[in-house]
């Protein structure tokens, strides 16, 4: 019920758009609307909302029921649906609304498993880098001097992770250098860290097997080939507590 009228208000902030006309009637494509009083600027912004975010599900609203049930709401009608049609006609939208994101996520995670492949079979032929074993790629950029890290060890790095496209999903280059676990990394990062040396900065081309996977993150999709400029500062030694120290 808290949903039926929940959306019957928002619906209902749509209504000077729609060129109610007196008989109670209503066009099916309204007439350009000034937005010349507060009013309609509020109902133009609710209205805008609620269209640009059922989209953003992939449905596309039917104006003319939208219409409807704001002429039904305003003349005091009773709903054409009962609160249980309502409430199965929901679930029903958000059933079929997650089977069409399942669906374009799946197309999405094929398309870029499938360009990760391309990017690397073309990438590992170029000089200077160097294809390990499990697919993982790197390429010296500045060679350092100092100590190699191991699983177990705290590392302070500076990195700026990429998509293939460019597109910047972090960086710790516009604020202070980060400090890891290597162990807690993703396998991509575990993989390349014990390889490099105190000084060093790589390049990495990872594979998305060894990096977020078909699940993704908020903000790298599934099954991307990550792209991650890294360089190793130093290996930071745990602090020995008192009791050890003495030991």
């Amino acid at each position: 019920m808290k949903k039926r009228i929940m959306m019957i208000g928002v619906a209902s902030a749509l209504v000077m758009l729609t060129g109610c006309k007196k008989d109670g009637a209503t066009d099916a494509a309204p007439a350009d609307v000034e937005l010349d009083s507060l009013d309609k600027k509020v109902s133009y912004i609710f209205g805008y909302d609620i269209a640009r975010k059922t989209k953003s599900v992939g449905f596309e609203l039917d104006t003319q029921a939208m219409v409807q049930a704001i002429q039904d709401a305003r003349e005091d009608k009773d709903p054409r649906l009962s609160d249980e049609e309502m409430q199965a006609t929901m679930v029903a939208f958000q059933t079929e609304s997650q089977a069409k994101r399942r669906e374009q996520m799946k197309q999405m995670a094929d398309e870029n498993l499938q360009k990760g492949k391309d990017f690397l079979a073309e990438n590992g032929k170029r000089e200077g880098v160097t294809t390990t074993e499990s697919g993982l790629q790197y390429e010296a950029l500045t060679s350092g001097d100092g100590a190699s890290p191991t699983k177990d060890d705290k590392v302070k790095v500076h990195y700026r992770g990429t998509l293939l496209d460019g597109t910047e999903f972090d960086s710790s280059l516009n604020r202070e250098p980060a400090v890891f676990k290597v162990a807690h990394l993703i396998p991509g990062w575990v993989e390349a860290l014990p390889l490099m040396k105190v000084g060093d900065k790589w390049k990495l081309f990872i594979p998305s097997e060894l990096g977020y996977g078909a699940g993704g993150t908020q903000r790298i999709p599934p099954n991307s080939t990550l792209v991650f400029e890294m360089e190793l500062l130093d290996i930071v030694k745990e602090e020995q507590k008192p009791a050890e120290a003495a030991k």
